[in-house]
C-alpha cells in the first residue's frame, strides 16, 4: 500500500516538474522577454532668452550756439582804474598831447578833467624881445556808457561838462584877454579791449551847450562879449587814447 501511494506520487511529481521548471526559470515557448527599460527623455532646450528691448534713440545734443566773446568777458571786473595817454586831433603823431584816468563802475566810466597849463612865447622885434604868457586852467569830467559790446569792442555814449579859464596876457600893461566858459558835450565813441587791462579807445566830442564869457583889458575901458551857444551840432574833436586798467 505504501508502495503504490509513493509510486502515484513520484508519476504526479514527474508530470508537473516541466511547468514547474518552465515557472521558475523562464524557458520553454511560452517564456516571454522583459521588456527593456525605456531611454531617458533628452531634457527640453532651454527656451530662448528674449532679445532686450532695443533702447530708445537718443537724439544728437544740439550744439549750444556760439556765442561771440563779448567785452564783458575781458574787460575789467576787477581793474577800476585806468591810466592812459594819447592825441587831441589834428595833431603831430610825434609825441602824445593829452593823459587822462578813468574809473569804470561796470558800464559806466567816469573821467575827470584837469587842464593846467602856462606858456611863454619870446618874440624878437627890432632888438627887444616881446613875450606874451598864456594861461589855461581847466577841470570837468566825462562820463562814458557802454551802449553795447560785440567781441570785445563796445560801442559807448559820451558827455561831459568841463569848466575852463583862459588868459592871454601879451607884454605891457592893461592889454590881456580872459576867457571864462563852461561846455556841456555829447558824442559817441567805441573802445577795443585788448585785454583785461589794456584797451584802445576813440572818440569823438561834439559842443551841445557853451556859455562863454571874454573880457579884454584896455587902458581906457574894459569891454567885455557874453554868447550862448546849444544845439546837437556835429563838429568833432576826435581823440584817440591807450589805457592800462589796474
Amino acid at each position: 500500500m505504501k508502495t503504490t501511494l509513493l509510486a502515484v506520487l513520484f508519476a504526479a511529481l514527474c508530470a508537473t516538474s516541466p511547468a514547474w521548471a518552465q515557472d521558475d526559470f523562464g524557458g520553454g515557448p511560452d517564456d516571454t522577454t522583459a521588456d527593456p527599460a525605456p531611454e531617458p527623455m533628452p531634457e527640453p532646450a532651454p527656451a530662448p532668452e528674449p532679445a532686450p528691448d532695443p533702447e530708445p534713440a537718443v537724439a544728437p545734443a544740439e550744439p549750444e550756439p556760439m556765442e561771440s566773446a563779448s567785452a564783458s568777458e575781458v574787460n575789467p571786473e576787477d581793474h577800476k582804474v585806468g591810466i592812459g595817454t594819447g592825441y587831441v586831433l589834428p595833431t603831430t603823431l610825434d609825441a602824445t598831447n593829452t593823459v587822462s584816468v578813468r574809473f569804470r563802475f561796470g558800464r559806466l566810466t567816469l573821467e575827470p578833467v584837469v587842464d593846467f597849463s602856462f606858456d611863454r612865447q619870446t618874440v624878437d622885434v627890432g632888438g627887444a624881445d616881446s613875450s606874451t604868457d598864456t594861461l589855461n586852467i581847466g577841470f570837468g569830467s566825462n562820463v562814458r556808457y557802454a551802449l553795447a559790446d560785440v567781441r570785445g569792442i563796445e560801442f559807448v555814449a559820451l558827455g561831459g561838462g568841463r569848466f575852463n579859464f583862459n588868459s592871454v596876457d601879451p607884454e605891457g600893461d592893461e592889454n590881456s584877454t580872459n576867457t571864462t566858459s563852461f561846455i556841456v558835450t555829447w558824442g559817441l565813441g567805441l573802445d577795443y579791449w585788448v585785454s583785461s587791462r589794456w584797451v584802445i579807445s576813440m572818440a569823438a566830442f561834439n559842443p551841445f551847450f557853451e556859455l562863454s564869457r571874454q573880457t579884454q583889458q584896455s587902458i581906457a575901458a574894459d569891454s567885455t562879449n557874453s554868447s550862448v551857444g546849444v544845439g546837437l551840432i556835429f563838429n568833432p574833436t576826435v581823440v584817440g587814447m591807450v589805457h592800462l586798467f589796474f
